[in-house]
């Protein structure tokens, strides 16, 4: 991650002066589902917290959960992912 946020920083002029990244980010590996779906909520949550909306579900720009399957990318195997209501793309 430390390679990836140089190299963004560079290409999009970021100094001292005038950083890219937030003070205190930190990246955090998602090991698992549960880690995923709390990681998840937890991003979601963000414009309520913000005050920019009383429920997360009133955000127009909160993407939506894509579910990789992990053992097809391990195996070799590729898989179109899976939406929230599981289905292909």
């Amino acid at each position: 991650m430390n390679g990836l946020k140089r190299a963004i920083s560079v290409a999009l002029g970021a100094t001292k002066k005038r950083p890219l990244w937030q003070p205190g980010f930190f990246d955090h590996v998602l090991r698992n589902d549960e880690s995923y779906s709390q990681k998840w909520e937890y991003v979601r949550q963000n414009p309520v917290r913000a005050g920019l909306v009383d429920r997360a579900d009133e955000w127009p720009y909160q993407g939506e959960i894509v579910v990789i399957d992990r053992a097809s990318i391990f195996c070799g195997r590729t898989r179109p992912p899976l939406h929230r209501n599981g289905d292909a793309q």
